[in-house]
């Protein structure tokens, strides 16, 4: 299902909530290492509580994207020493997720982000996707001291759709779309030494037709 764009934060008043301490965890693929920070941040407060009382799966708001069984909202990252940053937060609707449910997501997103920029820089034909990049925060100030799952912005989202070898439907968009995911996979399969595959991704439709893939699952021999 395709929707509106999802309003740039810019160009409506956003109420930001209270300034909160978190620390960042980001994951470096090409050193196979976790970087932490301290930093700070604040969620916008009417998008939030929309979310806790009105999201489910399957319903967007122009407060809140649900993808899957993921609430996503603003937060304005206020870091230390870095530009004030908005980006997406991720909410799961799933209460069994866990730290390492969503580290595991972080890695897996990135390793497949940095096999993604591999494969551009190698393509002959014009085709230039983008993976949004992934951090986890850890939000001191609140009970049990959560750790949710943060994107990087994509403006002009329009649409979620699944991504694998086997088009969604026979409209030549999706089929192109497909034949190139599949040329990603193989190129994958044969970088790691066929020690890797991305199994599937989604695909994030926007208004200005850009590609934009992300939320990869990945299939390895020690996993």
């Amino acid at each position: 299902e395709r929707h509106a764009p999802w309003p740039r934060p810019e160009e409506h008043a956003v109420d930001w909530g209270v300034i909160e301490a978190a620390v960042s965890h980001q994951f470096r693929p090409r050193d196979n290492k976790w970087e932490s920070a301290n930093t700070r941040i604040t969620v916008a407060q009417s998008m939030f509580n929309r979310t806790l009382a009105e999201a489910r799966p399957g319903k967007s708001t122009e407060f809140f994207r649900v993808v899957g069984k993921t609430a996503c909202v603003y937060h304005l990252d206020l870091g230390e020493g870095e530009p004030r940053t908005i980006r997406v937060l991720r909410r799961s609707l799933d209460a069994t997720e866990t730290k390492q449910d969503v580290l595991d997501t972080i890695k897996s997103q990135g390793l497949t982000r940095l096999c993604l920029q591999h494969f551009c820089s190698r393509v002959t034909i014009p085709f230039t996707p983008k993976m949004p990049s992934l951090r986890g925060y850890v939000l001191k100030s609140r009970e049990g001291m959560p750790t949710v799952m943060v994107e990087d912005r994509t403006d002009g989202e329009i649409a979620r759709e699944p991504l694998s070898m086997v088009p969604i439907s026979n409209e030549p968009e999706h089929v192109a779309e497909s034949h190139r995911f599949a040329s990603f996979q193989y190129f994958v399969y044969q970088l790691s030494g066929q020690e890797m595959v991305v199994s599937s991704c989604t695909r994030i439709v926007t208004s200005e037709g850009r590609s934009v893939w992300t939320e990869p699952v990945l299939f390895s021999v020690d996993r």
